[in-house]
């Protein structure tokens, strides 16, 4: 009899559910009222209220539901794919398109704007499908497929890409004679606009070539930047190849060519200099070319992730953090090396210093 009971509760509720998703999704909140649930449901206007307290539960409820199922077929969609792969992104863009147009009442209902609305992602159940996303786009920088360090600035532009899409193509609201020829258009139509963001995200390969020239800028500014030859604005100038040159380069095999570079770019300069013999001299000359690294590899591992103005003080400020620390604890010849030297000729710039302290 109690089995009986509660499987006549649940049918009865799982009615008083359909009929409200209609109605929230046909009419938005004003035509979802209690009273109009309960005739749709074919009940009494008293007996909804013992499945659900008032109409802020009810809808609360439907929102809920919705979010799951959603976010379910975004799980389902990259599954099977490979962790960190490019493939996992399109899947769940391409995921997202096919709910919006084969759910339709759900997909109203959860970017429907409702009294009370939400103010934060967090606020959302699931944060709305982005902690997905977001993730996914996590994993593919951390394997090299996108080039982008800033997770959620490629997942909020993703995200906002596929979602104006399937909302500006009727991907959804629109589609109300099943899955025709139709429905499939907007699909294919809004799923291109999502693939074509994705691939704004990732590394373009026709980029590759155009980086090692900026390198080649980088190698040959330092080469006359400092120590055998000087050309003090090279000095001023030479680290600019090398952060576009990091700035394009997958992040750990950017810096590893990078840094075997920069050390024989200073076994060269600093030949006949450094006052060591055989082994000796490339023992310094690494570890002077190892300090002095350090500056690029703080811009290429924090400069991504600050706000843009931050990110352009991290370099200098690494630099000179590491000019001090070097000159005062490490070698024995003081501020030897430091750039400072290169710009000995410059009197306005020594009045300048003079002045001003620096």
């Amino acid at each position: 009899m109690l089995t009986t009971s509660l499987a006549g509760a649940a049918q009865t509720e799982a009615r008083i559910v359909e009929v409200a998703r209609s109605l929230l999704a046909e009419g938005g909140a004003k035509a979802c009222s209690m009273r109009a649930v309960a005739e749709g449901s074919g009940i009494t206007a008293a007996a909804i209220y013992k499945h659900f307290r008032d109409k802020t539960a009810l809808v609360e409820h439907l929102v809920g539901l919705s979010f799951q199922n959603y976010e379910r077929s975004l799980l389902e969609a990259i599954a099977p794919l490979p962790v960190g792969s490019f493939a996992r992104i399109v899947a769940m863009g391409e995921a997202y398109i096919r709910f919006a147009a084969e759910h339709e009442e759900e997909f109203k209902i959860l970017f429907m704007p409702l009294r009370g609305g939400r103010k934060k992602l967090s606020d959302v159940p699931g944060q709305g499908g982005y902690a997905i996303l977001r993730q996914c786009v996590a994993e593919a920088i951390d394997a090299g497929a996108i080039r982008s360090d800033n997770p959620d600035l490629v997942s909020f532009y993703l995200w906002s890409r596929v979602h104006a899409s399937a909302r500006h193509r009727d991907a959804a609201s629109r589609v109300r004679h099943g899955r025709g020829s139709g429905n499939r258009r907007r699909c294919t139509a809004a799923r291109t606009v999502w693939t074509d963001a994705i691939v704004c995200s990732r590394r373009p390969r026709r980029m590759t070539k155009q980086r090692f020239l900026w390198l080649g800028l980088g190698v040959a500014l330092l080469l006359v930047a400092n120590a055998r030859w000087i050309l003090p604005l090279a000095s001023w100038f030479f680290a600019i190849g090398w952060l576009v040159f990091f700035d394009r380069s997958r992040r750990f095999s950017g810096l590893a060519i990078g840094f075997l570079v920069y050390v024989l770019v200073y076994f060269v300069i600093w030949w006949g200099i450094i006052p060591a013999p055989g082994v000796l001299y490339y023992l310094i000359a690494a570890t002077y070319a190892a300090a002095y690294f350090l500056p690029f590899l703080a811009h290429r591992l924090i400069a991504s992730d600050v706000a843009a103005f931050r990110a352009t003080l991290v370099f200098p400020l690494a630099w000179v953090s590491v000019e001090l620390l070097f000159s005062r604890f490490v070698t024995p010849y003081g501020s030897w090396a430091s750039l400072a030297y290169t710009q000995s000729d410059s009197l306005t710039l020594m009045q300048l210093a003079s002045l001003t302290g620096t």
